[in-house]
């Protein structure tokens, strides 16, 4: 028996059929699809047993369930934007869409101690799995077929590493440009005229947003930027708004603005809403959005557009040193340090990962090793972390679009070798040529402007994250080191975050730094095993 309770219905709400349930949207091409059209789809796509080619070729933001007596299958989209866990239960298999359903109805409630220590080293987790045992969540780019017999199986339908590659460079500049009219087409398809509002930083994705709204004329536009007073993003993105005559506003963020969120019942149940079971959820718009709110800057009928997450496809997060030996140490060494675990615990991590990631294919060159590599940030941080950020918008009521995830635009540059994509020259020279130079916005973010010196080159390449994080923790005792604040004040919120009443203490890390991230991971932790029926 499958019991299937669909709860979430902000901002879209799931639409019930005889043989299952669709959330969401798709594109065929240039085709707006229904949800009608996505069910019939999907049902005649598993009657003959062709369902991954169907789903490769749906282009949007979607979940699906098909259900009937014998068999259940739970779809995701290529990055999971809207969350579906299974259990079982005394009662059979329980199809949720939101952690507070799943910890209602589980039978027991106890934390996974292989996904906490993922948790609390990354700030989220990986494959299906939940913080919970015994409840999976739906990986994105997958489906889970759930048989009579009570198994379930996950299919991943959607793999980088399987494009055909483009080799000529040459391609970037003409195909590019067609593949984001056709994108921006798509997108005012969907947004139906609503108004726009850019979450506009300092970086080059939102910029592009931007630009690409200026170019096709999109009516309705205005751009919000965030942080504390002096943040060096502020004036960029301000520059940038009035290049392009956009209304462009601010919101400062301080001590009292953080104590007021974080006091409030706003703050738990987003916590809970956000946190899926397996991430850390986003705050740093919260505060915008609900002062943009409040302060009749947006309604709710607009559309949030960020620019997630175009750099890392342009290759911005692949490693320069990487070999088949090292692929689960890189993978650690990048994402895995928020908070420093115990060395035994870093040690089964690290294996962990590297087992993980050659299950996706077989490794030999170093262009396997930096596909294996983005295809699991992809299928893991993109999808389970970054992306889950607009559930920020969504608790506010808020619709979203996320053009730099529109299918045609991620394939063409995931087809780009990853060896060409190292350090995002081809996409950050793109985004200047076609775009930043003619609309006179082509400022450098801070980061191009100064390189490390000397010394600190040096001891990124001699110690690892975690041992620089330990040198610069022993000569800030000693008064020789300062630690650089945080640029939006996130600092704050943890010190805020930190005077609640909860478990500060994990059996996992070594160290447990006072930033934003640490608190509120061990903060969400301790909701979840608060709840714990053993």
């Amino acid at each position: 028996m499958v019991n299937i309770k669909l709860y979430n219905n902000r901002v879209h709400e799931w639409k019930k059929y005889p043989r299952g349930y669709v959330k969401g949207y798709a594109f065929d091409d240039m085709e707006a699809l229904t949800e009608d059209d996505i069910y019939k789809r999907c049902l005649d796509a598993y009657a003959r047993n062709d369902l991954p080619t169907l789903l490769r070729m749906l282009n949007g933001h979607f979940s699906v369930v098909l259900h009937w007596e014998e068999d259940t299958v739970l779809i995701a989209d290529k990055l999971k934007t809207y969350p579906l866990f299974y259990f079982q239960t005394s009662g059979g298999y329980t199809i949720a869409d939101l952690g507070d359903t799943v910890m209602e109805e589980l039978d027991r409630i106890s934390l996974n101690p292989l996904a906490v220590k993922e948790y609390l080293a990354a700030g989220y987790v990986s494959g299906n799995k939940t913080l919970l045992r015994g409840c999976s969540i739906v990986p994105a780019a997958s489906y889970v077929h759930i048989r009579k017999e009570g198994k379930a199986k996950v299919t991943y339908y959607y793999s980088q590493h399987s494009l055909s590659p483009i080799e000529d460079t040459a391609r970037i500049a003409p195909e590019m440009n067609g593949i984001l009219e056709r994108v921006m087409r798509r997108m005012k398809e969907t947004t139906k005229k609503r108004p726009i509002v850019i979450p506009l930083s300092g970086g080059y994705d939102s910029r592009l947003i931007a630009c690409l709204c200026k170019k096709y004329e999109v009516p309705n536009v205005i751009c919000y930027s965030y942080g504390i007073s002096d943040s060096p993003e502020k004036e960029v993105s301000r520059k940038v708004a009035e290049r392009l005559s956009f209304p462009w506003f601010y919101v400062e963020y301080t001590a009292e603005k953080w104590e007021r969120l974080i006091d409030s019942p706003l703050f738990e149940e987003y916590l809970r809403y956000g946190g899926n079971l397996n991430t850390i959820p986003h705050i740093q718009d919260l505060l915008a959005i609900k002062e943009l709110l409040e302060n009749k800057v947006i309604s709710k009928e607009t559309v949030v557009v960020p620019g997630h997450t175009g750099d890392v496809l342009g290759g911005s997060h692949l490693p320069a040193n990487i070999n088949k030996y090292t692929i689960g140490k890189a993978l650690y060494e990048k994402y895995f340090e928020v908070h420093i675990l115990k060395r035994k615990y870093r040690k089964e991590l690290i294996d962990y990962l590297d087992r993980s990631v050659r299950a996706y294919f077989p490794i030999h060159t170093k262009e396997d090793c930096l596909q294996a590599f983005q295809t699991w940030n992809i299928r893991t941080r993109q999808a389970n972390f970054i992306i889950n950020s607009v559930r920020a918008y969504e608790l506010n009521g808020l619709d979203w679009y996320l053009p730099l995830w529109d299918d045609e635009f991620e394939r063409f540059w995931s087809a780009i070798p990853c060896l060409k994509r190292i350090d995002s020259r081809l996409y950050n020279d793109y985004l200047f040529k076609e775009f930043f130079e003619p609309y006179r916005v082509d400022y450098r973010k801070p980061s191009f402007e100064t390189a490390p010196s000397l010394p600190i080159r040096w001891m990124k390449g001699l110690f690892s994250h975690s041992e620089r994080y330990l040198i610069k923790n022993f000569l800030s005792r000693l008064g020789l080191y300062t630690f650089p604040k945080e640029r939006n004040a996130l600092d704050i919120a943890g010190e805020i975050i930190q005077r609640k009443d909860f478990k500060k203490k994990n059996e996992y890390i070594c160290l447990s730094k006072t930033n934003s991230m640490c608190m509120k991971s061990l903060y969400y932790l301790s909701l979840l095993s608060g709840q714990e029926r053993l």
